[in-house]
């Protein structure tokens, strides 16, 4: 997934999640999405489990905007696949 797929997939699970912020982009800060702290908690979690991520609370509290979180998708992405892919190399070379 690119960048630009991975902000349209958290735009659509901001706003089923109270969201009603019309012109969101990658540098909307967190605070002008008009959500509540109970909206904002249920949209990350639903963010980690459309995107089978772990986001540790430490990280979640230094987010400021939206690109933040989508720059931090597209990292975790990356590191699991390398990681499968090492796994795979490693695999190979046991056979």
């Amino acid at each position: 997934m690119s960048l630009e797929e991975f902000f349209k997939e958290l735009k659509i699970i901001l706003e089923a999640n109270g969201c009603h912020v019309s012109n969101l982009s990658i540098d909307t800060r967190l605070e002008e999405l008009e959500m509540d702290s109970l909206e904002l908690t249920t949209a990350l979690l639903e963010i980690e489990d459309r995107f089978q991520i772990l986001v540790p609370d430490e990280t979640w509290t230094a987010w400021q905007m939206l690109g933040d979180i989508v720059n931090y998708i597209a990292e975790y992405k990356q590191a699991q696949e390398i990681i499968k892919f090492t796994q795979n190399q490693e695999d190979e070379e046991t056979k």
